[in-house]
């Protein structure tokens, strides 16, 4: 976490050079967009933060192989969750794929 606390610090003078902030909130004559800040605060706190304390709880509960296992879960939920808010068309390869991913991490996590 403190990686991306000193990385947006650095950045932000770039940011400011090439004004990357116009098409955001940031634009110092305009009120903000609170929606906005709300998304990138979301996205800053629960997406990075958030899941990196998670992430690191569960290397040390689970042990770094079995906890690695569970990256591959992430274009399952991602899938599922664009079909699910933004109606995104589910294939069967999509399906088979899901299926695939959810098995892999069952086996390599099962007791033996």
């Amino acid at each position: 976490p403190i990686f991306f606390i000193l990385g947006t610090i650095l950045l932000i003078p770039l940011m400011l050079v090439f004004n990357a902030f116009q098409p955001l909130v940031f634009n110092f004559f305009q009120p903000p967009n609170f929606s906005l800040l709300g998304i990138l605060v979301y996205l800053g706190i629960f997406s990075s933060v958030y899941s990196y304390f998670i992430w690191y709880k569960a290397i040390n509960t689970i042990g770094a192989v079995k906890t690695s296992v569970f990256m591959y879960l992430n274009p399952l939920i991602s899938t599922v969750t664009g079909a699910y808010f933004l109606s995104e068309n589910l294939t069967i390869t999509t399906i088979v794929g899901g299926t695939c991913i959810l098995c892999g991490v069952y086996l390599v996590n099962k007791n033996k």
